[in-house]
Parts: C-alpha cells; structure tokens; sequence
C-alpha cells in the first residue's frame, strides 16, 4: 500500500521533482566550484527557495486527499456506474422467477449477477484492505520517513548555503579550521539542533541571520512531527472508542434476542 502511493506520488510529480532536483543539483555544484559572489548569492538563495517550496507542499499534503485513496474512490465509483448500467435486468426477466426463465433468459440473469457479484466482493475486499491500511502504523511509519528526509535535507541544504556564504565572504564566520566541506555540514547539523560548534562561528548579520533561519525549520519539523504523533494518538483513541461502542451495542442486541425468545415479543 505504502509502495503503491509512492509510486503514484512520484509519477504524479514527476516533472515537480525532476525541476527540484535539478535546481539542487545545480546549486550545490556552483556553491561547491564557483568563486563569483553573484553566482554563489543565486545558489544560496536558490537552495533556500527550494527548501520553502518542499516545506510548504509537505504542510500542504496534510490537509490534502491522499492519490491512492481519490484514485480508489473514482475506480469503484466508475466501476458501480458500469456493473449497474450492465447488470441492469429488462423488464421481462426482472418479474419472473428464475425456474420459468428460459436458456437465454437465464443465461442473461447468470451473467448479469456475476458481475454485480463480482464488484461486491472487490469493493468489500478493498474496503478492508484500507481499514487495515487505517489501523496499521505503516502509514505513521511511512511520514516518518518523509520528516527524517526532510530533517537531513535540510541540513545539507544549509551546509551548502552557509559554504556559499563563506565562500561569498569569508569574514561572515570565524574558523578555526582549514576550510572544508565537512565541516559546514557539521556545522549546519548542529545549528540545526539548535547546538554550536567553537570551529566555526556566525559572527556577521547574515550568518547569524541563516542560522536563525536554520533554527526556525527545526521548529517547522518539530511540528511535523508533533502532528504525527498526535495523528496516532488520535487514530488509536478512535479505534479503541470503536471497538468499545461495538462491544457495548453487541451486549445490547444480545439482551434484545433474549426478551424476544424469553418473553416471545417479535421486536422491540
């Protein structure tokens, strides 16, 4: 299930994610090669646009319909209209019992049925499917995916943007190393845990101004993934309320069939 909606997410996408990982690509290589500061400003600055546009899209998929589930939705929609369109029976047939049907009467009758039957089973197979689907934590496990992705794609992003920046300036930041890659993603993980590390140092508006900025997306996943465990909180709390009220009503129709065998009361 979860496979499926990746793969639906992804190809519905497709020209979305080939533009974004292009653009990144792109950004990180010039903040990587370049030494023009205009150029190294528009890879920074592209970098962070990109990390926006990625936030803004997974906050709005939250409050959007899942693909999978519009998808299954319209299939078994234009599916019912079909099965009812032909397993529709002509007058004739519809009034008489099956034993005065002829061949080809019954024959209609069979083949019509078949059909009606047919999309009944799927429909009730995918419904459980999806109430499995529903009570599972795969579907939590699978956002959490997704949040660890955007965690370190962040980090990386700003690791980028901050060498960038220092390449643009090197008197934005204090080093007490040998300039290097690996130490701006070190840096960019701690400052976006909301930590510092003495080897590298924002001691300029705008570096302090990015890590800041930093500091806000660890603030923006925090609340991604409050979400999450509140969603799931939510879902077992439903669940278990479910299954309690179908206890509780299972008791009642219980006692119901036994007043009506004891007392002989046809209904209540």
């Amino acid at each position: 299930m979860v496979v499926l909606e990746f793969c639906i997410s992804f190809f519905r996408s497709l020209k979305y994610n080939f533009v974004i990982s292009t653009l990144f690509l792109i950004s990180i290589v010039i903040a990587l090669l370049s030494t023009n500061e205009v150029v190294l400003a528009g890879s920074a600055a592209t970098l962070l646009a990109l990390l926006l546009v990625t936030y803004a899209r997974v906050f709005f998929s939250i409050f959007r319909p899942r693909n999978l589930f519009q998808i299954y939705t319209k299939i078994f929609s234009t599916w019912r209209t079909h099965v009812e369109t032909q397993g529709k029976l002509d007058e004739g047939i519809r009034t008489l019992p099956v034993a005065a049907l002829s061949e080809d009467q019954r024959k209609k009758w069979t083949s019509s049925l078949e059909g009606t039957v047919l999309f009944n089973r799927a429909a009730l197979f995918a419904g459980k499917r999806l109430r499995n689907y529903q009570n599972s934590f795969v579907n939590f496990g699978s956002s959490l995916l997704i949040t660890l992705s955007l965690l370190i794609g962040t980090a990386i992003c700003f690791g980028f943007i901050n060498l960038a920046l220092y390449k643009m300036d090197p008197t934005l930041f204090a080093i007490q190393k040998e300039q290097s890659l690996f130490i701006f993603m070190y840096y960019s993980f701690k400052t976006l845990f909301l930590t510092s590390i003495n080897e590298l140092v924002p001691v300029a508006t705008l570096s302090q101004l990015t890590s800041i900025i930093e500091n806000i997306f660890f603030f923006l996943l925090a609340t991604i993934l409050a979400s999450l465990v509140f969603s799931v909180k939510t879902q077992r709390y439903s669940n278990e309320l479910n299954a309690a009220i179908s206890r509780i009503e299972g008791e009642g129709r219980e006692i119901e069939r036994f007043i009506q065998v004891e007392y002989n009361i046809g209904t209540i």
